[in-house]
């Protein structure tokens, strides 16, 4: 067959061979053109930040293959809908959504985002499909593309290209897909992933995905890492409780070819607290080399081999929350180095706090060679690390949490995760704490809060390490990690001057957050802040007696509360100043706590306390005296214990229970309700009241164990609250269990029992034999259930009981003084202790 092709004359052989050759290059061009398949993956547009994809157990050219709606889809009812959308459209045809389908999120503006999809299927059937939806088509660069509504009101938008089904909700969406398969325009591709769980994030792209929903501080750190890694490419494989990522990240700077090296000492988690959100530590090699001149010769000058970048879970701005953790070369006194700084450059505070000296600097662009933004730091030397802050509180904190030892490397999920992944000395590694973020997802997203907390809220934390070749790998640990964990973390530590006192009291500053106030046994009183620092120190004339009442006002911007000490009456705000008028001096020493009412519920607060010279005295909000109560001077004998106020049927009642075992119940006017009830019997704890509806008594509970029960008529009986009656026993009235009708609690040293009224029987809810002998019992309602806290005095210790009588997850707690329960974000409690000389927030979980 060859030979009439080489019996040609040389020159038609040419042209034929140039025939040929253009008929096989225009076959070439028409297969490229017209007939080459198209991997999903080249029609994801330049601008996409996030594409993820399934696992399928099937061959991809099927499209009948299914695959599970994961969480991620259920926290956003909107992703839900464009999902299920792209799902019921290609069951119509035949089949559903192909686990090698490439699946985008995207952002269509003011943070509202919806799916996108790419999907192999040559051989689908579209008109098939098309028939049950009412559709229209418009053309794109000559593509048909279709829109789409069912009658149940669904709505996408659909095209074919080549062998691709493209799928958006909008129309824009699918035509992103079609320009990026024109044109290929995008500097980047998807990297070709598994068939497992993969997630491919486009880091330059994150802030436009993020638009309306990053907070500042997230879109700040999400530029930082713009500048050396451009994508990072994931996978996720489920191992036993946990879940393993594995992958690579695409870097612009930091990738190297040299090997990892040793595995790390450690020696960084003892500095770093436990109570941190997130922690990114990198090491810093080649630090000194590259700064010559400028601050970052200041800081190359002793800055050793690593650095960590972290923030705490404290309430407040992220910027507050942020430190710096450098670490400092053996060769070297960085302590001087920074005095030096601080006298070149200018300290805008300098004080010792403990044993460290902490100096402000007078610089803005320090640790911009560092990639971090801190104007005017704090720095303090902490050992072989320098820490810096925005925040003097973080600074102190970071103090406090070295003394005492509260570090990350006592965290057991921490240890679980470093011991797995044992990151080296050359890694870099970032660690999450997710109980601690979702605390801080205010700070971090404008909108999307509790959807992203949703999908967190089953891991307990994370870490991931990258190697200097850009080779990825990380860990999720469930939530509790499989074993009881901790059920308290460490939230701060606040210093008194000496030992505290008194209970702590909250205290609703500017009735924004909660701040907490103490008293020490030198009579100074504390504000202390909801994230533990000292607002102010004031020297009272003794000690507080009783507690602290809080006045709610809409009148005054700022909160006040009142309280006595023996000799004054005092009203204070939050700045720790005194109204006029106050403070009142006393006829005669305080026997009792001081007695808040408002009458009128205007926030006209009257002051009601009883004297040690038999009387009880009342004063109105400006500290004149009251008719009927200038003295009350109708008593047996003297009032110890707290007086109580209520109304029923607009009816006032002022109950003071005398040390002669003696109910008195005044009215407004300092007469008396009723005849006094002498009940003969002594008391250690208040009388308590119930006054809803028809239920109408007054209950108090005797140093024997019994209740003595008065109704509003002065009418009373008597009930057996503990078994054996002996001395010691106190009491509480308390909504724990069965009908309307308020529970009976009595405990003397280690016993605790609860009854209460089933119809007409009084039964036992729980009676407990403790560890530790009970000093006092205190209530709190923590969503909507009463709680009792506990104070073991003998043992320093404090607890919290459920309404079973159980002791709460971690619990007992050190503690010398009542506690106090902050809520915090997410339904969770914040308890603030008095032990010692200082005061410790732990977050309970």
């Amino acid at each position: 067959m060859m030979h009439p092709f080489v019996n040609l004359p040389p020159k038609n052989r040419r042209w034929a061979i140039s025939i040929l050759v253009a008929v096989c290059l225009l076959g070439i061009a028409t297969y490229r053109l017209w007939c080459y398949p198209y991997r999903a993956a080249d029609a994801v547009p330049g601008t996409t930040a996030a594409v993820f994809s399934f696992p399928i157990d099937k061959a991809k050219d099927s499209v009948s293959d299914s695959v599970k709606t994961i969480g991620f889809f259920h926290a956003f009812p909107e992703l839900q809908q464009d999902y299920s959308a792209f799902q019921s459209f290609l069951q119509r045809g035949g089949g559903a959504i192909p686990g090698d389908a490439e699946w985008m999120v995207q952002n269509l503006g003011s943070g509202q985002l919806a799916l996108s999809l790419a999907v192999e299927a040559p051989s689908f059937p579209l008109e098939e499909a098309l028939s049950p939806y009412k559709s229209e088509a418009t053309f794109f660069r000559g593509q048909p593309i279709w829109r789409l509504s069912s009658p149940e009101g669904t709505m996408l938008s659909l095209a074919r290209y080549r062998n691709l089904l493209l799928l958006g909700r909008l129309p824009l969406q699918v035509e992103a897909c079609i320009t990026e398969l024109k044109e290929g325009i995008s500097e980047w591709g998807v990297p070709s992933s598994g068939m497992g769980r993969n997630l491919y994030l486009r880091v330059d792209n994150l802030t436009g995905l993020g638009s309306g929903i990053w907070a500042p501080p997230l879109q700040d750190a999400l530029r930082q890492f713009e500048g050396f890694c451009e994508g990072l490419n994931l996978s996720f494989e489920k191992n036993g409780d946990t879940l393993d990522i594995r992958g690579a990240v695409e870097s612009r700077r930091f990738l190297s070819p040299h090997p990892a090296g040793e595995v790390s000492d450690g020696i960084l988690l003892n500095y770093l607290p436990d109570n941190l959100a997130w922690c990114f530590r990198k090491p810093l090699d080649s630090f000194s080399r590259r700064t010559d001149s400028g601050p970052g010769h200041f800081l190359a000058s002793w800055a050793g081999p690593e650095m960590a970048f972290a923030s705490m879970a404290l309430p407040g701005n992220e910027e507050d929350n942020r430190f710096l953790l450098l670490s400092i070369r053996q060769d070297t006194d960085a302590q001087s180095h920074i005095d030096s700084l601080a006298r070149e450059l200018g300290a805008l505070e300098s004080y010792d706090f403990q044993s460290f000296k902490v100096v402000r600097l007078r610089a803005d662009s320090l640790l911009f060679p560092l990639g971090v933004n801190m104007a005017n730091p704090y720095c303090t030397i902490l050992g072989d690390y320098a820490a810096f802050s925005t925040s003097k509180v973080v600074i102190e904190q970071l103090a406090r949490n070295l003394l005492a030892g509260k570090a990350l490397v006592q965290q057991e999920s921490f240890l679980r995760l470093w011991a797995s992944l044992q990151p080296r000395r050359n890694s870099l590694w970032a660690y999450i704490n997710t109980d601690l973020l979702r605390l801080r997802l205010p700070a971090y997203l404008q909108q999307y809060r509790e959807p992203i907390a949703s999908i967190i809220n089953p891991f307990g934390a994370l870490m991931v390490t990258v190697e200097p070749d850009g080779s990825l790998c990380g860990r999720i640990l469930p939530k509790d990690s499989g074993k009881p964990g901790h059920s308290s973390g460490m939230a701060w530590i606040a210093s008194l001057d000496t030992v505290a006192a008194t209970a702590v009291y909250p205290f609703p500053a500017d009735g924004q957050g909660q701040d907490f106030l103490i008293q020490d046994a030198a009579h100074a009183l504390y504000l202390i802040s909801e994230k533990g620092e000292r607002l102010w120190k004031k020297n009272l004339d003794g000690p507080i007696v009783g507690h602290i009442s809080s006045l709610p006002s809409r009148r005054y911007v700022r909160q006040q509360v009142a309280f006595a000490t023996p000799s004054r009456i005092y009203v204070m705000n939050d700045r720790g100043r005194l109204p006029a008028n106050f403070p009142l001096e006393l006829p005669s020493p305080a026997s009792s706590p001081l007695l808040v009412v408002d009458f009128e519920g205007q926030q006209r607060y009257h002051f009601f306390i009883a004297c040690e010279n038999g009387k009880i005295y009342g004063f109105d909000h400006r500290g004149l005296p009251l008719n009927g109560w200038s003295p009350q001077e109708e008593l047996d004998s003297l009032v110890r214990q707290p007086m109580i106020h209520f109304q029923k049927d607009n009816k006032d009642y002022l109950l003071a229970l005398s040390e002669a075992g003696t109910l008195h119940v005044f009215a407004r006017d300092g007469a008396y309700r009723f005849p006094p009830v002498q009940t003969g019997a002594s008391f250690l704890s208040p009388p308590f009241y119930q006054a809803e509806g028809e239920l109408e008594r007054i209950a108090m509970g005797d140093s024997r164990g019994l209740g003595h029960i008065v109704n509003l008529e002065g009418n009373y009986f008597r009930l057996k609250l503990m078994p054996e009656l002996k001395e010691g026993a106190r009491f509480l009235f308390v909504d724990l269990v069965g009908d309307e009708r308020k529970d009976y609690l009595a405990y003397r040293k280690e016993e605790i029992v609860s009854r209460y009224y089933e119809g007409l029987k009084f039964v036992t809810h729980f009676s407990e034999r403790m560890e530790m002998p009970v000093d006092t019992a205190f209530l709190f309602s923590v969503s909507g259930k009463e709680t009792i806290g506990l104070l073991h005095r003998e043992s320093r210790k404090v607890s919290l009981l459920d309404d079973s009588g159980a002791i709460l997850p971690g619990f007992p707690l050190a503690g010398d003084v009542p506690f106090a329960l902050s809520p915090q974000p997410d339904d969770r409690q914040m308890a603030v202790i008095g032990y010692g000389a200082s005061i410790y927030a732990y977050r309970l979980y």
